[in-house]
């Protein structure tokens, strides 16, 4: 991926890590960056019902920067139609926790309309200081794409819609499955 490279591991079945960075940033003076997570979750009450909780973690400025989050997801649905929402606590190694707001949720939607192709969307609130009161605002980003579902590989298309912006970000994204 041009922007964010990622991989990602099933340790069992209901463990996951990822490692990931922003590559082109890792060209540019002080361009450490490094993001990881693992998520533990597994079924409750049958197949339709999922709960997961995690921590992910954001590394950049040569290493002077830590920031992340611990969540807790519910995902209810099947393969072929599901949403999940999560909610979790962000937090900073290097800085004031108040600075990164008391809470960030996300709402996420995912509708097989063909064997190969789905329907996507994901959306992040979260609250942040918007001056030096420290009022806080409602930021959010919502997200559309198609999936296209190939044996190994499949390919996300779609836009980034960001708050306060009429200029919709283009979403781009392959996944290939190693095993």
């Amino acid at each position: 991926e041009l922007i964010f490279s990622s991989a990602a591991y099933g340790i069992t079945d209901n463990v996951s890590m990822l490692v990931g960075s922003v590559i082109p940033v890792l060209f540019t003076n002080d361009g450490f960056n490094l993001i990881t997570a693992i998520k533990a979750g597994g079924p409750v009450s049958g197949d339709k019902l999922h709960l997961a909780t995690g921590f992910e973690t954001f590394f950049f400025g040569g290493g002077d920067v830590a920031l992340g989050f611990v969540f807790g997801s519910a995902t209810y649905g099947d393969p072929e139609m599901h949403g999940t929402l999560s909610l979790g606590y962000p937090f900073a190694l290097s800085a004031n926790d108040n600075e990164l707001g008391p809470a960030i949720a996300t709402l996420s939607f995912n509708k097989r309309l063909a064997k190969n192709f789905a329907l996507l969307s994901e959306n992040w609130f979260l609250s942040i200081s918007n001056d030096d009161d420290n009022n806080k605002e409602l930021m959010y980003f919502s997200s559309l794409c198609g999936r296209f579902i190939g044996q190994q590989f499949a390919f996300d298309v779609g836009f980034i819609f960001v708050k306060g912006s009429e200029v919709p970000i283009p979403w781009l994204d392959v996944t290939y499955n190693w095993f």
